[in-house]
């Protein structure tokens, strides 16, 4: 994986939430001839990977530390299938921007 600009991966593995390094990267677009740095993660049966846009954890009044460790909290106590945990993720995040939310999710069955 790469990171183009974009807030860092989540891996959820055995229940416990967890922020993937932050690797330099310039957002995707800005500059023709960027350069990116890549790094690797093995994903193990049931985990879940979690790419999304800021749009899901931005607020005007909060630094974005913070609201990632809340995103951490909330991803951790979502429950069911995949397709219901992301439902979960964007009606009780605390988002309060009029951004655009993105977000993928892969489980590993």
């Amino acid at each position: 994986w790469a990171r183009a600009g974009h807030p860092p991966p989540i891996l959820v593995r055995d229940g416990k939430a967890e922020l993937l390094p932050v690797l330099r990267g310039t957002m995707l677009g800005v500059v023709a001839e960027a350069e990116y740095v890549e790094d690797q993660v093995v994903l193990q049966s049931e985990d879940m990977l979690l790419l999304y846009t800021d749009g899901l954890v931005e607020r005007k009044d909060r630094p974005i530390d913070d609201a990632l460790d809340e995103l951490l909290r909330l991803i951790e106590t979502a429950t069911g299938p995949l397709e219901q945990q992301l439902d979960y993720l964007l009606r009780y995040n605390n988002a309060n921007t009029d951004d655009d939310t993105c977000a993928v999710a892969i489980r590993l069955n």
